[in-house]
C-alpha cells in the first residue's frame, strides 16, 4: 500500500518499488472483476470507481491508477464471464 499498511518493511510513497505499485494496483482490478465463490465479479467501471475511492485515501500510487483507468476504458475492457 502506498501509505506503508500492508507492506512488510512499512516502506511509503517513492519508496516502494515501482514494480510493486503498479502490481498492486493490477492485482486489485484483477480481484475485483473475477468472480469469487462468495460474490460475483464488478464491472469495470465499478472496480475503477472503487478503486479511485481508495487512491483518494491513498492507498494507491496515483500515478499507477491513472494509467490503469486511461487503459481500462467503459466497455472496452469488462471482466470475464
Amino acid at each position: 500500500r502506498l501509505d506503508g499498511s500492508g507492506y512488510p518493511q512499512h516502506l511509503v510513497g517513492a519508496a516502494i518499488p515501482f514494480q510493486a505499485r503498479l502490481l498492486g494496483v493490477a492485482d486489485a482490478y484483477d480481484a475485483l472483476t473475477s468472480a469469487r465463490a462468495y460474490r460475483g465479479s464488478l464491472t469495470a467501471a465499478a472496480a475503477l470507481d472503487l478503486l479511485d475511492r481508495e487512491t483518494t485515501r491513498g492507498k494507491w500510487d496515483p500515478a499507477v491508477f491513472a494509467a490503469l483507468a486511461a487503459v481500462v476504458a467503459p466497455g472496452d475492457a469488462e471482466p470475464r464471464g
